[in-house]
């Protein structure tokens, strides 16, 4: 089961453990079209308040530069750090014949 694209609006937040999270918020600034931005923020803000950033918030893939938010499977948000996309839409090789 792949990830989706997370819908809706989600908060930074400090959680309990002191670490920089992601919060579902129906009235908060962030979105799916924003995870550029919100990656960037979530960097100063870890900086500012001398936290890290929660595991289950951020998820960096090999090679990964493209910040994406994306929804677990509960339907918590994260932003995840992809490889680029070719023109293809897919990163994925062809499946070859063996026998």
């Amino acid at each position: 089961m792949g990830s989706k694209t997370f819908e809706g609006n989600v908060s930074i937040v400090l959680n309990t453990k002191g670490e920089i999270a992601l919060k579902r918020d129906p009235e908060g600034d962030w979105d799916a079209s924003k995870a550029q931005a919100l990656h960037v923020k979530m960097g100063e803000l870890a900086k500012k308040h001398k936290a890290k950033i929660s595991s289950y918030a951020l998820f960096q893939a090999e090679g990964g530069t493209e910040p994406v938010l994306l929804a677990n499977r509960y339907g918590n948000p994260y932003v995840a750090l992809l490889p680029k996309r070719g023109e293809g839409g897919t990163t994925r090789k062809g499946v070859t014949k063996l026998a």
